[in-house]
């Protein structure tokens, strides 16, 4: 690996686990704002959460709904649409990361989107 080049995260992992504890705060550095993110999303709202019931059930199956969607677009897709929201990746990462053309990750992106927003429109619909 050249000296410029980053770490991977499957190399931090494994310095962690063999004790290097800065590993684990670059990677917590790297990955802060989407597990973050994610934990927002479960609450609504920093924090609450955990002392309403009623919106931690809500949560719960609004989570399975999303990740049934998810894990039900087509692999291309579901690897562009995740690689890009939780990974943070541009869509020229993509590009090089999955050996496709930009135009080919835009699309994969946009199709995942709207299958996406099409499987989970009555959630849409409830708010209005």
């Amino acid at each position: 690996m050249p000296a410029s080049a980053a770490p991977s995260d499957e190399d931090l992992m494994l310095a962690y686990a063999a004790g290097d504890a800065a590993a684990f705060d670059t990677l917590y550095a790297r990955h802060k704002g989407g597990v973050y993110r994610y934990l927002l999303r479960q609450c609504h709202h920093a924090g609450d959460c955990r002392d309403q019931p009623e919106l931690r059930a809500e949560n719960h199956e609004l989570g399975k709904r999303l990740k049934n969607a998810v894990a039900a677009l087509p692999p291309a897709q579901r690897e562009a649409f995740l690689l890009h929201q939780e990974g943070g990746l541009s869509l020229a990462e993509l590009a090089e990361l999955t050996h496709v053309g930009v135009e080919t990750v835009k699309s994969r992106l946009r199709y995942a989107v709207n299958k996406l927003r099409s499987d989970l429109s009555d959630l849409y619909e409830a708010q209005q």
